[in-house]
């Protein structure tokens, strides 16, 4: 690959290693280790096998249309469709990167990334206040329009039908994409209305070809339209993650669900109906998953992050799947661990430390990240084992 100047935007990258390092620093002492594919394996070790490949295809994705092919970063960004399924491929800027060249490459695509993101959540990229703003106020206006929102408020059966509606949905999408829930969903919100506190949920790409059990799935993308009181604090952050501080289910106001397009009835019968059929796709889900071993659940997890390339590898005439390569290193190479032990030893830190440690770790700019990480790691466990004595 010839060497070229490459721009980075500094500060934006900045301001992702604190929103990433804030937002895992929150969510627990020792991230990643209570989702699922665990405990059949560490996403970690998923995420070993994946990051150079995506990677690296990603900056050739920006190279040939921002260049070859005069596109602009709208555009690009409008491919991309989804800002938290954008921030999730961030994660791969965890692994290490052992040249100055390496090193320049990973933060020139990390750089685009969040300048996609930025578009994509409408010049606020990191959440900032707890909004993940998706759309503006003439998309909100659009809709609003354009559907009928049912009030619901004294309605507990139909609440309890759309609460279970978005957990089996949730659910499918964690078969899918595993704890990368957002390569198939995105939340987002909260929006101000006449109604009181809009929040959206979006369920896409429910069909991806590397499962047999979703190339049956009867819907391409399902939408809830949700209202909840204005007085109820609903937050996000830059992973699109979402905390609330009631719980929402009972709190509903209004809804809407959008299937394809298309106003979805809200009687009993024909939400009951829905659930079984989103029920019976998640046996099917069960039963295939149960089947795998422990080698195959993690080429699913690596397929996932090359298949949300895929609009971009058609454009390019390029098959989406993952090079034969990626699947012989999972079968002959043993992964280096070094994060896994990082995230272990994170639990025995103070947060301060702790948050320091995550900048770093999620930091494109460092090259060798894990010696100077794991060097800092030990002089810290040298230190508590002298004042121990």
């Amino acid at each position: 690959m010839e060497k070229k100047e490459l721009y980075i935007n500094h500060k934006l990258i900045d301001k992702f290693c604190d929103a990433m390092a804030q937002g895992l620093v929150n969510r627990s002492k020792e991230p990643a280790v209570d989702v699922w594919p665990q405990p059949i394996f560490n996403p970690l070790i998923g995420n070993y096998f994946t990051h150079k490949e995506v990677i690296h295809d990603l900056y050739l994705i920006f190279d040939k249309l921002l260049k070859e092919k005069n596109f602009g970063l709208s555009k690009i960004a409008s491919l991309f469709a989804y800002p938290s399924r954008t921030a999730h491929l961030m994660y791969l800027f965890m692994e290490d990167s052992k040249t100055e060249e390496e090193t320049k490459i990973r933060s020139f695509v990390c750089s685009k990334l969040l300048e996609v993101i930025q578009i994509l959540r409408n010049g606020n990229p990191f959440c900032d206040k707890g909004k993940n703003v998706v759309w503006n106020t003439k998309s909100i206006d659009e809709v609003l329009e354009r559907y009928e929102i049912h009030k619901v408020d004294n309605l507990p059966e139909t609440k309890k039908l759309i609460s279970k509606l978005i957990v089996a949905l949730s659910g499918y999408c964690e078969f899918l994409y595993f704890a990368n829930l957002a390569f198939g969903r995105e939340f987002h919100g909260p929006y101000e209305t006449k109604y009181g506190k809009l929040l959206v949920r979006e369920y896409f790409d429910l069909q991806p070809m590397f499962w047999n059990f979703s190339k049956t799935f009867p819907f391409k993308k399902i939408m809830f339209i949700t209202i909840y009181p204005s007085d109820i604090h609903i937050a996000f952050d830059f992973a699109g993650r979402l905390r609330s501080d009631k719980t929402l289910a009972p709190n509903l106001k209004y809804v809407t669900i959008i299937i394809d397009g298309k106003e979805f009835p809200l009687t009993s019968k024909d939400l009951t109906n829905l659930l079984d059929q989103i029920g019976k796709f998640l046996r099917n889900a069960t039963l295939e998953v149960l089947n795998l071993e422990k080698e195959n659940l993690m080429i699913k997890w690596i397929e996932a992050y090359f298949w949300t390339l895929k609009p971009f590898k058609d454009l390019l005439n390029k098959p989406w799947s993952p090079p034969q390569e990626i699947y012989l290193k999972i079968k002959q190479e043993k992964p280096d661990t070094w994060l896994i032990s990082v995230m272990k030893s994170l639990a025995s830190m103070p947060v301060a430390m702790r948050f320091d440690i995550m900048k770093k770790v999620f930091d494109p700019r460092i090259t060798d990240k894990k010696n100077k990480i794991l060097s800092t790691i030990e002089k810290f466990s040298d230190r508590d084992e002298q004042i121990a004595l």
